[in-house]
């Protein structure tokens, strides 16, 4: 998969003012009032997990993973090209093997051009668009794939 399809998910690459203008991150910022998830508040992003949050339509499961993409940036100033945010729904993807190749793509390259080559930060949004999503998942932990990109914080979202 090449880099600009991963690149329009992931405008904050090339430039943490891309946040400003994501549609989530902007309700959020317009809102009368500030509420936090309860579920924000237990992701350790520090730790190498897997985290899963799934619940109905429209509770803020999208909104959550933004902010915690927004915190990384700007409060614990992590280099935004460690950063992957994937929407399934918006991508397309077909199968398993559409969705291994893009985040093997997309860890070579943050391996190449990230300051801090410690950790990768990977967030999947709206997983089960794609059919064997759980399948890939169990795949790429005991394939090793990864091990490339560990300490790893992976997060899906369904």
């Amino acid at each position: 998969m090449e880099l600009d399809r991963l690149r329009e998910q992931n405008r904050w690459w090339d430039g943490e003012d891309a946040l400003d203008a994501d549609f989530h991150l902007r309700a959020v910022a317009e809102a009368p009032f500030a509420i936090a998830h309860p579920a924000e508040r237990r992701i350790d992003l520090t730790r190498d997990r897997v985290y899963i949050l799934r619940g109905p339509r429209q509770v803020g499961k999208t909104t959550i993973l933004k902010k915690l993409i927004k915190r990384l940036i700007t409060s614990k100033r992590v280099d935004p090209r460690s950063i992957l945010y994937f929407a399934f729904d918006i991508a397309g993807l077909r199968d398993a093997a559409e969705v291994k190749d893009g985040v093997v793509s997309y860890i070579n390259w943050a391996r190449s051009v990230c300051l801090d080559k410690n950790r990768l930060w990977i967030f999947l949004d709206e997983v089960t668009y794609t059919p064997d999503w759980a399948v890939w998942i169990k795949s790429v932990y005991n394939l090793g794939i990864l091990h490339g990109c560990l300490p790893c914080c992976l997060l899906l979202f369904f």
